[in-house]
């Protein structure tokens, strides 16, 4: 579907903007699954397979996390460019270069604002694991949606499936089975979240892929499609964005002056002020219910389109 969505778009500036969308969408996805990643290693409920291996192995050799994992990221990416050079993308690069990074200095944001000490209750447990198996599909397939290359780790399990004629899936677990293996031999963070996001974390991402990152990915490019459509949403934004701050700021300083006015108001003044007060909050809901009704009409176009688009598919 992506390839052929984006071979669709045929302006070249109209592909430097689907492909910047993509690498942001990807650098998203990035930093979402490596915060997940975080909440999963400072609540010591297991990490996935790789990370484990990298986090034993770098703790055994005194050596920080994101240092250690590019350098395994290089010795991975030498085979997979030697083997299949084209599952190898800037999101490659990108995955590669910042995943164990931002683990390290998340975790150490997660040591300072919630171990406060080693004695963490089971509900913060379940909330480690809860929210940073969410993240982390959900980023997953944020990125894997963004069709900008693997991650050398995952490029394994396809080359593998390619070469030696197995099944995908099946190439997949032995290759997170000989991970765990070798995290639990270097003394990685292997727990519970280690072997749900080995066994069971594809449907979760699935669905993150079905619900959201593939309807993303559909809007990137009838955005990037459109170059009339991207200028009038960038005006109305913009157009959005000045008529909102002029008017909270109005309304803040107005609210301000009450506040410090009300109470040297006399009957007569606070009638009068309460009079004023009625008519801005009139005001306030005509405003709203006109921009209500604009945005029911663009989301109504904008559904009458992707309609129109996935019958022709």
């Amino acid at each position: 579907m992506n390839n052929q969505d984006n071979s669709l778009i045929s302006d070249p500036k109209g592909k430097i903007f689907d492909v910047s969308l993509r690498i942001l969408m990807a650098l998203i996805g990035i930093f979402l699954l490596s915060i997940g990643t975080s909440f999963l290693l400072g609540g010591h409920v297991g990490t996935p397979p790789f990370t484990a291996t990298n986090v034993g192995a770098s703790n055994m050799l005194h050596i920080g996390l994101g240092n250690f994992q590019l350098a395994f990221n290089l010795i991975i990416l030498v085979v997979v460019l030697f083997l299949d050079h084209s599952m190898i993308g800037i999101g490659t690069i990108l995955n590669m270069v910042l995943v164990g990074y931002i683990i390290q200095y998340g975790n150490v944001w997660y040591q300072n604002t919630f171990a406060t000490n080693h004695h963490m209750g089971l509900l913060l447990i379940i909330g480690d694991l809860v929210i940073g198996m969410l993240l982390f599909t959900f980023g997953a397939s944020l990125y894997m949606c963004a069709d900008l290359g693997v991650a050398p780790y995952d490029a394994i399990a396809p080359i593998a499936s390619s070469r030696l004629h197995i099944k995908y899936k099946t190439a997949r677990v032995i290759q997170d089975i000989a991970f765990m293996i070798c995290a639990l031999l270097v003394h990685g963070s292997v727990g519970v979240a280690t072997f749900v996001i080995a066994f069971f974390a594809g449907p979760l991402i699935n669905y993150w892929t079905i619900h959201v990152s593939r309807p993303v990915l559909h809007n990137i490019h009838l955005i990037a499609e459109n170059k009339t459509k991207i200028r009038r949403l960038g005006s109305s934004l913009k157009q959005a964005g000045i008529i909102s701050y002029k008017t909270v700021i109005n309304w803040y300083r107005e609210t301000l002056q009450t506040q410090l006015s009300a109470s040297r108001y006399s009957n007569h003044e606070l009638d009068e002020q309460l009079d004023i007060a009625k008519n801005n909050l009139l005001r306030a809901q005509k405003i709203y219910k006109s921009m209500q009704d604009e945005y029911d009409v663009l989301t109504q176009e904008k559904k009458r389109r992707l309609d129109a688009t996935n019958e022709k598919q």
